[in-house]
């Protein structure tokens, strides 16, 4: 029914503007064909009526200029209505999809990854199973998140439990400055990164002080603004905390990209935190070049 419909309004439309063409080329050729076919009318009788013969003459074009205006732009209210239709279901199709997607693992166990990339999801679950080092797994996951994101800084700490002394340590950094040899390690409830882990809750800062942060290149140094703190969560206990500071604000969607991303990553974490020893010299804080307080 469509497709008829479709194909009359074609026909019409150009009968229309035929006909529009038709009318344009007797108006101009009226006065010539009225003395041709009148056996009564003659030069002179024309010369009198011609004003009145033109006023027609406009008037009729002005109606027909009108019509065709009014059919050209109807097509093109169509044309673009059609198209904004188009983008609409097409981005209502995307977001509906993207909102239930989730990721599966040979466990059974179930990821939200609605906010992450099926390349960013392949990477980071390409790592995990490739390497037997949980920390060069989490270590890739945080560059790669970083590079997602445009982001200057990273640290991911992992947490432990120790006589009731709950703590998370850094296990991995993305352009940090600190000697391989140094211990970071904060208490639950101690600095940023351990008052997220205490509350579970992330914490998205802007405006961070001049110096608090320091990036270093060859090119000199600079200080970014806004710092990201996400906790890793297997169900509800923290496993971790992500860290990642940047030279422009943080969005609820790279929030959500963080979150998920090591989300995928509850094995290596727990495999990283049984590696940490603990003793008493550990809790000593490298604070100099600690992205937190």
């Amino acid at each position: 029914m469509k497709s008829v419909v479709k194909t009359l309004s074609v026909i019409s439309t150009i009968a229309f503007v035929v006909g529009i063409i038709v009318t344009a080329i007797n108006l101009y050729n009226l006065p010539e064909n009225l003395i041709a076919d009148s056996s009564v009318l003659d030069l002179s009788n024309i010369q009198e009526i011609k004003p009145a013969l033109n006023r027609s003459i406009l008037i009729i074009s002005i109606v027909l200029a009108t019509g065709m205006a009014a059919l050209v732009l109807q097509t093109v209210i169509s044309v673009s209505s059609s198209k904004d239709n188009v983008v609409y279901v097409e981005k209502y199709k995307s977001d509906k999809d993207t909102s239930s997607q989730s990721f599966e693992n040979a466990d059974g166990e179930k990821f939200d990854t609605s906010s992450l990339t099926q390349e960013i999801i392949q990477k980071i679950q390409q790592s995990a199973s490739d390497t037997k080092e949980p920390d060069k797994a989490i270590e890739f996951a945080l560059r790669t998140v970083c590079n997602q994101l445009e982001a200057s800084q990273g640290a991911v700490y992992v947490a432990k439990e120790d006589n009731s002394r709950r703590f998370i340590e850094l296990r991995a950094s993305y352009a940090y400055m600190k000697p391989d040899s140094q211990t970071v390690r904060f208490e639950f409830g101690e600095g940023l990164a351990g008052q997220v882990a205490k509350e579970g809750m992330p914490a998205n800062i802007s405006a961070v002080p001049e110096g608090y942060i320091k990036i270093l290149s060859g090119l000199g140094q600079a200080t970014p603004k806004h710092l990201l703190l996400v906790p890793v969560k297997d169900k509800e206990k923290v496993i971790g905390v992500v860290e990642i500071a940047s030279f422009t604000a943080f969005t609820t969607q790279q929030q959500e990209i963080t979150k998920q991303a090591f989300g995928l990553l509850g094995k290596q974490f727990a495999r990283s935190s049984e590696k940490i020893g603990v003793s008493e010299e550990a809790f000593e804080h490298f604070e100099d070049n600690s992205p937190i307080l």
